[in-house]
């Protein structure tokens, strides 16, 4: 089955997006031991940090750095953003800078869990093996 998917800019792509969520599930089946964050939470806090104008990272599971861009809701398993359709079980964190107080407050009211960093929040999508909870977490990851 191929999936054809139209971005924002109305770039068709037809890669399988199925293979792509399936090859995602490998990779944390197999360097992450939890799911922080569910689809509602992460577009909870996506629709919340657009509301905001708030620039973040994103560090996705299967790349090795992060990086500047944007993610918006287009399905139930699958965001829009710059480089295509990402899975939204890609997303390992996103990182938005101290500078914006209203962020503390969002994830207070949100629940999410997040590690202070010396000049950013980084809010945590997955946790890798080997890896704490975040000291503000209050509740048990699904494993």
């Amino acid at each position: 089955m191929t999936d054809i998917w139209v971005d924002i800019a109305g770039k068709d792509y037809r890669p399988s997006l199925m293979q792509e969520e399936k090859e995602i599930r490998a990779i944390l089946a197999r360097d992450f031991s939890a799911r922080l964050l569910n689809n509602t939470k992460w577009r909870e806090l996506l629709t919340a940090l657009e509301q905001l104008s708030v620039s973040y990272l994103i560090k996705f599971v299967d790349v090795s750095s992060a990086m500047h861009g944007s993610l918006s809701h287009r399905t139930d398993k699958f965001y829009d953003s710059e480089w295509g359709p990402v899975p939204i079980l890609a997303v390992e964190w996103i990182e938005v800078e101290h500078s914006a107080p209203e962020v503390i407050e969002l994830l207070g009211s949100l629940n999410l869990p997040y590690k202070l960093e010396p000049s950013s929040i980084r809010i945590i999508g997955h946790l890798r093996k080997g890896e704490h909870m975040p000291p503000n977490n209050s509740f048990k990851p699904k494993r």
